[in-house]
């Protein structure tokens, strides 16, 4: 068969021939050629490289009420007894963690804070950190998710990067803050920060703004972490 292109020349042409006219003038985009790593279970990549599986769109600014829109309180979802804090601080803790009375309330144990490089030994002086805070993910996609996926953001455990116990005072200082307006106080854990936050927003199909990743960008170059003999990966655990 034969197919009349019309341009300043008209002619024709076999199909198979404009099927490769067109694919020689509209060749497959980066992105498109990116998305399939961006999406495979399992993959790593490089922090800047992950960036362009993130779209980047301006923040929702819809009224937001945290209790409402994400569970007023942590939850026990495999029903043992203890609810999303008590088992980020059991997982998290280098030593055996010592309970409360009640059984269900973590007491002590012992925790390295990120934000601050420091070692906490009580439960009650740390806070459990939303990587991306709720604010955050409700600005960033979650607006448009039912309440019952969000209540999973919140109480994400299936990796160990949603969420982190960490000093308390740092973590009501990030507040719901993006990397363009808090980086931890300790320099030192800004390339595991920036690379768990990318995660986490690969993770949740969530977008982020122009300010967020250009300071990502920016804060990664200043802290040197591609010049690092490993600098750490993103990797792609995408939510159920």
């Amino acid at each position: 068969r034969l197919l009349t292109v019309t341009g300043v020349q008209t002619c024709a042409l076999p199909i198979s021939a404009v099927f490769l006219l067109f694919a020689a003038l509209f060749p497959t985009s980066p992105a498109m050629a990116r998305s399939a790593s961006c999406e495979r279970e399992g993959a790593t990549l490089q922090l800047l490289s992950a960036l362009s599986c993130l779209s980047v769109r301006p923040d929702y600014t819809g009224a937001y009420n945290r209790s409402a829109q994400f569970g007023s309180s942590w939850t026990d979802d495999d029903h043992d007894g203890l609810d999303t804090r008590a088992e980020v601080l059991i997982n998290e803790s280098t030593t055996t963690v010592v309970m409360n009375a009640s059984g269900v309330t973590v007491r002590s144990g012992r925790w390295y804070s990120l934000y601050d490089n420091k070692v906490v030994s009580i439960a009650i002086q740390l806070d459990v950190d939303h990587m991306v805070p709720l604010a955050e993910v409700w600005r960033s996609g979650a607006a448009s998710w039912t309440l019952a996926r969000r209540k999973s953001y919140a109480n994400d455990l299936g990796v160990g990067w949603t969420l982190r116990a960490v000093s308390l005072g740092e973590n009501r200082s990030k507040g719901d803050d993006d990397p363009s307006l808090w980086m931890p106080p300790y320099r030192g854990s800004w390339c595991t920060y920036l690379v768990e936050w990318v995660d986490v927003k690969i993770r949740w199909g969530l977008s982020m703004n122009s300010a967020e990743r250009s300071a990502i960008r920016n804060n990664w170059m200043s802290a040197g972490c591609s010049n690092r003999a490993k600098p750490p990966k993103v990797r792609v655990r995408l939510a159920p």
